[in-house]
């Protein structure tokens, strides 16, 4: 049993019955399927977790977990031993660890898996076989419709925790947001020394040379880039010269007349939202 702790635009319905708007402080109706709409979401309490869906999303409540078809998921254990089982229209998954992961299904049936506050085990079953992934924080797989689990991936946790919708679709406790915080830093010194690149926009590293990146100590993990080049003379390397401190500012000659005027930008701003739809949810 499920309650419902939070709920935005969302509503559940009974094979055979209207659907009807979600309430809440009110238990999820048994065998009812649940939606939200383009600005809703969901925060629901049981099984020991704490499980918070977004926009658009469709599922179903199972014994032990979620029935998921379409949409995202960030779940938080309540207990060291939770499990959750989290089906999709293909495979049936089982997740434990010991922290906090977000989960969505995929265009090709599958599922999409990040690990955020601790290791995460993955496990699929089909057609009879079963394989199981183990996840660090910061580290993404997915699983595609045949059930093969794809390569793992390094995100830039600091990005995804000012991108993603559902870590903020309601609000968090301070330990929870303290525990995203604490695990962006860890990943960013685990990066210096790796030679690791994140790509800002894709939020995903891909490990190439010569650019480190460091997080700040604050609660949104902001970016700060560090760029080191080498030494010819020694083979060390050093801090390159900071942008600021090498752009020289002259001011412009008095000019007789009205005043200089340069042009401004017309082009509206980009709407091209970050690839992934979990970034969104």
């Amino acid at each position: 049993m499920y309650l419902v702790s939070g709920v935005t635009e969302g509503s559940s319905q009974v094979p055979g019955d209207k659907a009807v708007p979600l309430a809440k402080g009110r238990f999820l109706p048994p065998a009812a399927h649940i939606t939200s709409s383009s600005e809703g979401g969901f925060e629901l309490l049981g099984g020991g977790w704490t499980l918070r869906l977004g926009k658009n999303i469709s599922f179903s409540a199972l014994d032990g977990g979620i029935k998921l078809s379409n949409g995202a998921i960030l779940a938080k254990p309540m207990r060291k031993s939770a499990e959750l089982i989290l089906s999709t229209d293909l495979h049936s998954f089982q997740l434990y660890g010991k922290g906090a992961f977000l989960a969505e299904t995929i265009s090709d049936g599958g599922l999409r898996v990040i690990a955020l506050t601790g290791d995460i085990c993955v496990t699929v079953t089909s057609k009879k076989r079963r394989k199981q992934m183990k996840l660090d924080p910061g580290q993404r797989i997915e699983c595609n419709s045949e059930g093969k689990f794809g390569r793992i991936v390094d995100l830039d946790l600091a990005q995804l925790i000012q991108t993603s919708r559902l870590l903020r679709l309601f609000g968090n406790p301070p330990s929870f947001t303290r525990a995203l915080a604490n695990v962006a830093n860890k990943q960013s010194k685990r990066m210096v020394g790796e030679s690791a690149r994140v790509d800002l926009f894709l939020g995903v590293s891909y490990l190439p040379a010569n650019e480190h990146f460091r997080t700040k100590d604050t609660a949104v993990g902001k970016i700060e880039p560090i760029v080191k080049s080498p030494d010819n003379a020694t083979g060390s390397s050093t801090p390159a010269p900071s942008r600021n401190d090498s752009l020289q500012v002259e001011e412009l000659p008095v000019v007789p007349g009205p005043p200089i005027r340069f042009p401004t930008s017309t082009a509206p701003p980009s709407s091209k939202s970050f690839p992934g739809r979990i970034f969104d949810r």
